[in-house]
């Protein structure tokens, strides 16, 4: 019933879907649909859980096979993967994108669960940059939190230009970009040679005096 809803919601949104659609593209009565959400309001809810689950079976195994810089680095080629893909993955992303911005008119009452939605993205993030971090990859001197708000709402942003301009968008080159500036942007600074041990300057040999 979930993905029925996914689907019609990603390509009309909430406004332009009901519940006796959702439960007829599922094969069920409106009144099942009813009974188990409670309302639109209680659906919507449930799909932005929906979305969470597909995040964490993304985006979890990454984290848990990787560390730091390079974690980061796959998570937002992943996300991108999945934007620009086919079929569920990217109706998925989609829905996201649509729930987020019916949370800023219509469906307001969705704000918290968006906001919590995006402040997990961000603490997995975050997370990443503390660890690397602690490991000695990553500049200490980064304010980890601020950086993956950085970060996530590149892939926020970058993405939602994607879906909007798909033919005129060069989504490969600039998410190769992007990999490379949270690279760089991360990088601990080259530590400096003490002077004591830098090579001394060649000197000239001296002219002797006629």
């Amino acid at each position: 019933m979930l993905e029925a809803a996914a689907e019609l919601v990603a390509a009309r949104g909430s406004t332009g879907t009901t519940l006796a659609e959702i439960g007829s593209r599922a094969g069920y009565s409106y009144g099942l649909v009813s009974q188990r959400f409670g309302s639109k309001s209680g659906l919507m809810r449930a799909l932005i859980r929906h979305i969470e689950d597909f995040s964490a079976r993304e985006f979890e195994p990454i984290v848990q096979e990787h560390r730091g810089v390079e974690a980061l680095s796959l998570i937002v080629r992943r996300y991108f993967q999945l934007a620009s893909g086919t079929g569920q993955e990217a109706g998925m992303i989609r829905l996201l994108y649509v729930l987020m911005a019916e949370a800023l008119g219509p469906a307001r009452d969705l704000q918290p669960e968006i906001a919590r939605l995006n402040r997990h993205f961000r603490k997995m993030i975050e997370k990443l940059i503390r660890d690397a971090i602690k490991d000695g990859t990553v500049d200490p001197s980064i304010h980890a939190a601020e950086r993956a708000a950085i970060i996530a709402g590149s892939v926020r942003g970058i993405a939602m230009q994607w879906i909007l301009e798909v033919d005129d968008f060069p989504l490969q080159s600039v998410v190769e970009e992007m990999v490379r500036t949270v690279r760089e942007g991360l990088a601990k600074p080259p530590t400096p040679v003490p002077a004591s041990k830098r090579a001394a300057s060649p000197q000239l040999p001296r002219r002797a005096n006629s």
